[in-house]
This record gives C-alpha cells, sequence and structure tokens, in this order.
C-alpha cells in the first residue's frame, strides 16, 4: 500500500508541470487534508497523530479566513500524585477552529509561506481506563473539560500547478484544558495538561 501511494505520487508529480508562480488567491477556495505528528508539552503523554480537513478562503492577495476540523489520538504514559497513579489511557482528541491566515508573496516562486492564527475549541474524550489504580483500592473517575484553545504557527504552500498545492505547517496550540483522574471516596485528583505542538503536511486543492 505504501509503495503504491508513493508511485501515485511520484506520477502526479511527472503529469503535472509546476506552477511558474503562486496565484492570486483573492476570492478562490482551497479545500484539503493534513496529516501531522501531535507532540504534548506534557512528559507523561507520548507523541500522537494528527489529521484535519481544512478550507480557507482568499479576502484578498495576503489574507485569508477558513475553518479546520479533525482527529488526533495521544496516550497518557503516566500520571501520578495524591495516591493516584494512572497508565495506559487512550486521550482522544477533536479540535476545531477558525483560522486567520497571512500569506507572504515571494514574486515569481511556485511557493507561498504564511503564518496561521487559529482559534477555537478541543473535544477530548479518554477511554481505556483498566490501568487506573489508587492506594486505596477506590474506584478512579476521570473528567474531561474542553474549553478555549488558541493556535498559532506556520508553514508553506508550494504550487505543483495552479490546482493542487503540497502544503507544509508547524503549529503550537495553547489548549486550557484538562484531564483530572479523581478517587472515588477521598478528595485525592491527579490532572495532565493538553498543550501540544504538530509538524506535519498534506495536500490541498486551489478553485
Amino acid at each position: 500500500m505504501k509503495k503504491l501511494v508513493l508511485f501515485l505520487f511520484a506520477l502526479l508529480l511527472i503529469s503535472v508541470s509546476v506552477a511558474d508562480a503562486a496565484p492570486d488567491r483573492t476570492g478562490h477556495w482551497n479545500v484539503g487534508v493534513n496529516v501531522a505528528g501531535g507532540i504534548p508539552t506534557d512528559d507523561g503523554i507520548s507523541a500522537g497523530v494528527q489529521v484535519t480537513g481544512r478550507a480557507d478562503y482568499g479576502l484578498n492577495r495576503w489574507l485569508a479566513l477558513g475553518f479546520s476540523g479533525g482527529w488526533q489520538g495521544f496516550e497518557l504514559d503516566s500520571a501520578s500524585g495524591n495516591g493516584i497513579t494512572v497508565n495506559g489511557a487512550d486521550l482522544t482528541g477533536f479540535p476545531l477552529f477558525a483560522d486567520f491566515i497571512f500569506r507572504v508573496p515571494v514574486g515569481d516562486m511556485p511557493y507561498e509561506p504564511y503564518v496561521i492564527a487559529g482559534l477555537g475549541t478541543v473535544i477530548w474524550d479518554v477511554s481505556d481506563t483498566s490501568a487506573f489504580s489508587s492506594t486505596s483500592s477506590a474506584d478512579i473517575s476521570t473528567e474531561v473539560e474542553s474549553s478555549l484553545a488558541f493556535k498559532l504557527g506556520g508553514g508553506l504552500d508550494y504550487f505543483v500547478n495552479n490546482n493542487w498545492i503540497l502544503n507544509f505547517e508547524a503549529a503550537y496550540v495553547f489548549n486550557d484544558s484538562d484531564v483530572t483522574f479523581t478517587s472515588s471516596g477521598s478528595s485525592a485528583t491527579t490532572s495532565v495538561e493538553l498543550d501540544y505542538w504538530t509538524v506535519g503536511g498534506g495536500v490541498k486543492h486551489h478553485f
């Protein structure tokens, strides 16, 4: 399967002519998908994968408005404190953002760098809680806080031709959310923070 994807990608590059210059995207839509690695800032959470769909509309040569939404999966390696130990819980997030994009035209080159800022939320879910334990042998419950999130990053759009774009992007998500684990029958709690980096790439269609 991997070889087939690489073959089709190479065929696409061979069969189309590279754009002489990035076109003016004023009044045009870009729609695409991005696959990225997610890197949480909390040491107790392992890196995961994020898949995002996105669309944006060019207001002028420099500015675009868009929206993005997707799925991401992390694994909680460990969290402990106040008599609670948690290992191996799965964290699933559904990020939703309104995006503000500032593009930087570079003359006759077939690429455009950009800065992106997003305002939205990440809806979190916790599963596979069988590894939860506490010193009091009590059950452990979870409370997932989904709240306001802010995204700041930068990237590069490379025009394969006037209709197809290869995209590379890195961003940091400031996510004012926590997962809190509480031992029943006591006030013991421990929590993890959910800020994270994303680094990846994808493809867009310009029309």
